[in-house]
């Protein structure tokens, strides 16, 4: 089989075949379980989707980490950087909207659409799920040929009110749990 990284022309070409007889081999091979990363999307088309007022931003990245076994494959750099990249790049360099909408795109928003009432606001009630953040620093820093980096410029998050990350360093402690509609 293939390593990670590879272009679906040099499968082909390593199997002596046309790409869609590649494809289709790799998918009965691994059982469909094959990622890919696409590059489907100009910028100029990115922009314009993140700055309309209906859009809410996310990820469907996995979860995954820099060492071990996960870090055996190549994922899509947002995987590690989607909201570094919003908050740093979007909206700080670009001027796509301000601060308090990005966050807002990212967490209130989100939990409103998804039913979940007692998540994506500071206010009492709520779960504390909280991310302190530098916004003049903040960044992505994972690439196409070094994925597996964590952005820059995270320095506390809690889940459920507990400390996860401390001063940009993860503890080891792992609060979260399945969310529900309430």
């Amino acid at each position: 089989m293939p390593e990670a990284g590879f272009e679906p022309a040099d499968v082909a070409a390593a199997w002596s075949t046309d790409a869609a007889s590649a494809a289709i081999d790799l998918l009965r091979y691994e059982q469909g379980a094959v990622a890919y990363v696409g590059l489907a999307m100009s910028e100029a088309n990115v922009e314009r989707v993140l700055s309309h007022p209906l859009v809410m931003i996310g990820t469907d990245g996995n979860a995954i980490a820099p060492e071990g076994a996960a870090a055996t494959w190549k994922p899509h750099p947002r995987t590690y950087g989607s909201c570094a990249r919003v908050l740093g790049h979007y909206t700080r360099h670009r001027g796509l909207f301000d601060l308090p909408t990005a966050v807002h795109k990212m967490t209130g928003m989100p939990a409103d659409h998804l039913g979940l009432g007692d998540r994506g606001r500071v206010a009492a009630g709520k779960k504390a799920d909280l991310v302190l953040f530098d916004a003049a620093g903040i960044a992505d820093r994972a690439t196409f040929d070094d994925p597996h980096r964590y952005p820059i410029g995270i320095r506390h998050v809690l889940v459920n009110g507990d400390p996860v990350v401390e001063n940009g360093v993860h503890r080891g402690r792992r609060p979260g749990r399945v969310l529900r509609r309430v």
